[in-house]
């Protein structure tokens, strides 16, 4: 079955790669297939029916054999392949050697629609590829809208400079400030739609989501790519840290 409405050929990546440069962010336009969204759709809601109303993440959802549908996008050579170009184009050929796709399916529904929000982070891999599923309707900081700042930082060259870096703006202090600059969703807001796939290069963007208004579902596809920091400890603990805070919430499913 087709996951894209279009092949994702050299010009795809070119333009992509382009826009990354320039802005730091790119948007491929209505290029998810209709029936894929909408059996992707239908596993999120399966999944809430069997968890509840409320907040989970799944990691490595591709590699579970009962969610067929994630496990297509996850295996498909060309998707594959665009993100490991990218990311061999943004930093190295070691970034990508031997790298394992890395897939998250956050789900924020119910009341806590309106609390995860603010946590302001970078990601551990180079790039950043998301999905929206679901995304509640209103205005942007009702609405669970994503906040970044493409380009924020560059590449470091210690990944334990890279470690207290994130120390320091990745805790509830900090959260605190985010929420008090962004909160009106008049910065930085860049409004997701189901069907559009959004880049970033994920370890040097600073980004968050707004919250959404209570019992809203927001549910994204995340896909990461790529270590800055090939072979670090400090990286490898830094995904299984919250891969260990997430199943000790009971939400998260680590697939095989």
């Amino acid at each position: 079955m087709a996951i894209f409405n279009q092949v994702l050929d050299r010009t795809i990546e070119d333009k992509v790669f382009s826009d990354l440069q320039k802005t730091g962010l790119a948007c491929l336009e209505n290029v998810i297939d209709a029936d894929f969204l909408k059996r992707a759709r239908s596993e999120v809601e399966h999944q809430l029916e069997i968890r509840g109303e409320k907040y989970f993440s799944l990691i490595q959802p591709w590699k579970n054999r009962e969610f067929h549908v994630f496990r297509e996008i996850g295996t498909d050579s060309g998707f594959l392949e665009l993100m490991k170009n990218l990311s061999r184009r943004g930093h190295s050929e070691e970034a990508v050697e031997g790298y394992e796709l890395y897939n998250v399916l956050r789900v924020i529904a119910g009341p806590e629609s309106a609390t995860k929000a603010f946590q302001f982070h970078y990601d551990a891999t180079v790039l950043t590829v998301l999905m929206p599923l679901f995304i509640p309707g209103g205005a942007p900081a009702k609405a669970g809208d994503l906040v970044a700042l493409p380009n924020h930082r560059p590449y470091r060259t210690s990944s334990v400079v890279n470690l207290i870096e994130k120390a320091l703006l990745q805790n509830p202090l900090a959260n605190r400030l985010y929420e008090r600059r962004y909160g009106s969703g008049l910065k930085d807001v860049l409004k997701l739609v189901p069907g559009n796939l959004y880049f970033f290069w994920g370890y040097r963007t600073l980004h968050g989501n707004l919250p959404a208004e209570a019992n809203k579902r927001r549910a994204t596809l995340l896909f990461h790519y790529g270590d800055p920091h090939k072979g670090s400890m400090v990286t490898k603990s830094i995904l299984k840290l919250k891969w260990l805070r997430e199943k000790a919430r009971g939400n998260t499913f680590d697939g095989a």
